[in-house]
């Protein structure tokens, strides 16, 4: 980044974040989840009680299919996949984890692009908006996205060296908290709203349809009806508001389109509504920013997994992974570096560069 910032080669002003899954060196049958061996061990319970009561029915038959000795080999096999799948199991209950991994333990199962899953780690980058260079990354093993957008604005504006900073991602990092943790380090979030209401899916008013006067500390309802705050409380570790009016909700006509619940409708606000809020109409306000993230953070993924073929990790654990994943971004951006300036000038530079330690940030 020192190089970079002196050949001017860093915008500064605004970066794009993202993930994307690299797999990991373990084989998807080196996996068990605990849903898997939950499966897997009642499958061998079944299949030992009908080995024993093969074995006692033979007592009294002279028909054969198999013989004992077979059955008693089938029956110890079966016996052994059973222990290992309740250890496993007990292994889980211990470290809390729902998933193990059996050659590289730090890697984990996750969701990838076109369906399907497979064994992985979740590289996450934040890339410069004026020649797309990856200024700060992270090899987590998170499943998803939602906690990891705070961790990589801060690292990439102390790698900036900036006092403050904006930054773009998609709406898998939408969380009030993380939002907030931004803001507080001076960084400016722009992520859209993820639309996964309960009441979008059967058809009845979202929370979108109600709208808060914030004077008054109210929401008007698609009634014409207030209602007022009735109670709060810590929801994993946040402060919620809750909003209702029951009286008018028992005799409203648009109940059928509004809620099933007995009490009426009680509208949530969480402790971060006004950053969410104007967040939001930020991203109204500048939707060709907003267009360019995906040009703009995509292209590295994309160079790397396909041009340098480097979308898997050939080393293994954490600590592996990311020293791995810093030669690839390293090797990322000296090939962008010689795409726009050329070789000759690049050599230029380097004639007498005394870099300065390097500060690592910290992962979260």
């Amino acid at each position: 980044m020192q190089l970079c910032r002196k050949m001017e080669l860093l915008g500064g002003s605004r970066v794009a974040v993202d993930g994307s899954k690299f797999v990991a060196s373990n084989a998807r049958e080196k996996n068990q989840t605990e849903g898997g061996a939950k499966k897997a061990l009642a499958e061998e319970e079944k299949r030992i009680a009908r080995y024993l009561a093969e074995l006692d029915a033979q007592d009294n038959e002279d028909a054969r299919p198999e013989s004992p000795e077979t059955l008693k080999q089938k029956l110890s096999a079966a016996l052994e996949r059973k222990a290992s799948y309740e250890a496993v199991l007990a292994q889980m209950e211990k470290s809390g984890e729902t998933q193990i991994s059996h050659t590289d333990p730090e890697s984990r199962r996750m969701q990838v692009r076109g369906g399907g899953t497979a064994v992985c780690y979740n590289v996450q980058i934040a890339v410069d908006e004026k020649h797309h260079l990856i200024c700060a990354y992270e090899v987590t093993n998170e499943v998803s996205d939602i906690q990891q957008l705070s961790g990589m604005a801060v690292a990439a504006k102390e790698a900036l060296e900036v006092e403050a900073l904006e930054v773009m991602s998609d709406k898998g990092y939408y969380d009030g908290k993380e939002v907030a943790a931004c803001v507080a380090a001076n960084v400016t979030p722009m992520v859209p709203r993820t639309r996964t209401s309960k009441y979008r899916k059967t058809g009845r008013f979202t929370n979108e349809s109600f709208r808060y006067d914030a004077g008054k500390d109210v929401y008007h309802c698609p009634a014409k009806q207030t209602l007022t705050r009735c109670g709060s409380e810590n929801v994993e570790g946040r402060r919620v508001q809750y909003y209702a009016n029951a009286a008018a909700c028992g005799a409203c006509p648009l109940r059928e389109r509004c809620t099933e619940a007995k009490q009426g409708r009680r509208i949530k606000r969480p402790v971060e509504a006004p950053l969410l809020e104007e967040m939001e109409e930020r991203m109204k306000a500048n939707p060709d920013a907003w267009r360019q993230r995906m040009q703009l953070v995509e292209h590295p993924f994309g160079t790397i997994k396909r041009a340098m073929d480097q979308g898997y990790f050939l080393l293994r654990g954490l600590k592996k992974t990311r020293g791995e994943f810093a030669l690839t971004a390293l090797s990322y951006n000296l090939k962008r570096a010689i795409r726009v300036l050329g070789v000759e000038r690049l050599l230029e530079e380097l004639v007498g560069w005394e870099p300065k330690p390097l500060r690592v940030a910290q992962p979260a």
